[in-house]
């Protein structure tokens, strides 16, 4: 069985300034269909050189750290976001119960926001702690605006998120 690989060597004449000049042609095979000359007194490239590696190595290094980096922000901003979110349930859950209170009583329970919570987000206990402002409508009878702050420590800063509701108790 013959296998086909073509290897073509000859001499070629070069005209113009260097006339009579000798080129060595060299078909390297059917498969890849490469075909290219060689000058004289040139050898073909059998490496890279140390310039192109070092280039080569900072361009990816650059890019690894600009990935990295990226990575990095996304999962402070959701770790962010998860503790805005549980603070946003405590804020609509002790309205709710103020609320219910109020009706019930026809006292705003100011008890309810005293102590700080403690909550578990991402395997990290966080205090939430709250503080309540009240405003009386005069002229409007039983009906108040209750805006209530949480705030936590995240990151050595502090963060805190408010949220105001018009509470009323009905005349029975």
């Amino acid at each position: 069985m013959n296998i086909y690989a073509p290897e073509k060597i000859g001499l070629i004449m070069i005209s113009g300034r260097r006339a009579k000049t000798l080129r060595k042609m060299t078909m390297i095979s059917i498969i890849g269909n490469k075909f290219f000359c060689l000058r004289p007194g040139t050898s073909p490239k059998k490496g890279l050189s140390f310039f192109e590696v070092m280039v080569t190595i900072s361009v990816l290094s650059l890019g690894l750290v600009m990935i990295f980096r990226a990575f990095l922000i996304s999962l402070d901003t959701i770790g962010h976001l998860t503790y805005r979110w549980h603070a946003m349930m405590l804020l609509e859950n002790k309205i709710s119960e103020i609320q219910q209170r109020f009706q019930t009583t026809g006292e705003i329970p100011m008890d309810l926001t005293d102590q700080p919570e403690k909550r578990i987000v991402n395997h990290r206990e966080i205090h939430f702690g709250y503080k309540t402002e009240i405003r009386d409508f005069i002229n409007l009878g039983n009906i108040f605006q209750l805006t209530l702050t949480i705030f936590w420590r995240e990151r050595n800063r502090d963060i805190n998120i408010s949220q105001s509701a018009y509470i009323i108790r009905y005349a029975q």
